[in-house]
C-alpha cells in the first residue's frame, strides 16, 4: 500500500507541474469557493457553512430538504460525490 500511495503522490505532483505520467490525468485547477457554493445552491442546499478545501474535495455543512447534510464536492469538476 505504501508503494501505491507514493506512486499516486508522484503522479499527482508531476501532473500539477505540467508533466503527465503513464495513467495519470492532467491537473485541473480547483474550483473557487464561490463556484462550489453556487453548485451546492443549484443542487438544493442552503445554509452552507464550514466550506473547506481538502485535497481534491471541498467539504461543507449545509441543509437540504430541511435536514442537515455534509456534501463532498469534487474540487476539479464540481460534481457532488457524497451527500
Amino acid at each position: 500500500m505504501v508503494v501505491i500511495a507514493a506512486a499516486e503522490v508522484q503522479a499527482r505532483d508531476a501532473s500539477r507541474q505540467g508533466r503527465e505520467t503513464a495513467g495519470s490525468e492532467p491537473y485541473t485547477p480547483a474550483l473557487s469557493e464561490s463556484d462550489v457554493v453556487e453548485k451546492l445552491i443549484g443542487e438544493g442546499y442552503a445554509n452552507i457553512t464550514n466550506l473547506r478545501h481538502e485535497g481534491d474535495l471541498y467539504t461543507a455543512d449545509a441543509m437540504r430538504n430541511g435536514e442537515p447534510a455534509h456534501p463532498l464536492v469534487d474540487a476539479r469538476n464540481g460534481r457532488i460525490v457524497f451527500e
